[in-house]
């Protein structure tokens, strides 16, 4: 939070689809115990990357140095902000990268019974982008955006236990049939970025991060597809106020 010293355990973002992945993990390693050697299965590679805040850095390197070879890799599956579930939606982006997704979905939600916002698209500010971005299909989870985004507040006792359960327990489902079934699924390039239907009030974004540089705020980095960079803006460029508004006070625009 601007001008705030304080501790942001980021608990949603992202302590959350660490949690989702770790659990996943378990469930997924249990699962592939029971079934017996005799079940084929593919490999599962768990990893908890960083640097997605400053530009996907994290997925970005492994797409380049991959632990396996990338035409090896039949799907990636994303778990970023799964702590937040709010009258049971749940959104999926991706869902049209690959054409068995949807059905693939719908089958796995039969007793789990979210009310899902599908997102065919597989581009969007996550992870999954990087792999999206090399021909591979993706599935990003989400339960959307919150006041506690990026602030102190973004703390464990917001946190819904119960949904982190069942989303895990989606992503489980998925994981397994993916790695079981004997063809892998068939990519889709779909254009365009996954934008989520919200109720909450639009706003106009600069499409900039921005650091203090007291007085005023320099541009750190500019986001594709905002007013930012069809303005011109680059990073180190100093803002000292948008019309009549101080900028000081504001670390991401």
């Amino acid at each position: 939070a601007p001008g705030t010293v304080a501790v942001h355990n980021g608990a949603d973002d992202n302590a959350s689809g660490t949690v989702c992945l770790l659990e996943a993990a378990r469930q997924l390693s249990l699962s592939a115990k029971k079934s017996g050697p005799d079940v084929s299965r593919r490999t599962l590679v768990f990893i908890a990357f960083s640097g997605e805040e400053r530009g996907l850095l994290g997925s970005a390197y492994y797409v380049k140095h991959p632990r396996f070879e990338l035409e090896n890799t039949v799907a990636m599956l994303n778990m970023d902000m799964v702590g937040r579930l709010t009258n049971n939606d749940l959104m999926i982006y991706g869902t049209g990268t690959a054409t068995e997704f949807n059905a693939m979905i719908s089958k796995a939600n039969d007793s789990l019974s979210f009310l899902i916002q599908r997102l065919p698209e597989g581009m969007g500010d996550s992870d999954h982008q990087s792999f999206f971005e090399k021909s591979i299909p993706v599935l990003h989870f989400f339960t959307g955006l919150h006041a506690d985004y990026h602030r102190p507040s973004d703390d464990f006792d917001k946190i819904n236990l119960s949904g982190i359960e069942r989303i895990t327990d989606m992503v489980s489902t998925l994981a397994n049939q993916l790695t079981t079934d004997a063809a892998k699924p068939t990519f889709v390039k779909v254009k365009g970025r996954g934008i989520p239907l919200s109720n909450t009030p639009k706003r106009i974004r600069l499409g900039a991060r921005l650091k203090l540089n007291n007085p005023g705020v320099v541009v750190d980095r500019v986001l594709s597809g905002g007013i930012a960079i069809k303005a011109g803006l680059q990073p180190e460029d100093k803002i000292l106020k948008i019309n009549d508004e101080d900028t000081s006070s504001r670390a991401e625009l």
